[in-house]
């Protein structure tokens, strides 16, 4: 017998939920022009620059809800991603950065 979990039986009502959510998400502009690599260069440029001002932001945040966790092991678990956050971010937008000084 097959038995579907509860994570699972949530994830596929999610799913019909905001089918068109994504649909009108993907569908955008920018994410059609970024996928076929005829996104202008500014605009381009502005991404990423918010993307790094949000990461960053988002980073502080976590790092703020680690300070009001109640226990040891969410207090561990939000510095990890705060810190997860900057390292992985930074290094792929370092990489952009890179392959950018090469065009």
């Amino acid at each position: 017998m097959n038995e579907t979990s509860p994570q699972s039986l949530f994830h596929e009502v999610l799913d019909v939920a905001t089918a068109s959510t994504w649909e009108a998400i993907y569908a955008l502009p920018f994410l059609a022009r970024l996928a076929a690599g005829t996104l202008e260069e500014d605009r381009f440029a502005f991404f990423i620059a918010q993307d790094v001002h949000y990461l960053d932001s988002f980073s502080r945040v976590l790092r703020h809800a680690a300070t009001l966790a109640d226990d040891d092991e969410t207090r561990t678990f939000l510095e990890g991603r705060a810190e997860s956050v900057l390292r992985v971010e930074q290094a792929l937008h370092g990489g952009l950065a890179r392959s950018e000084e090469h065009t």
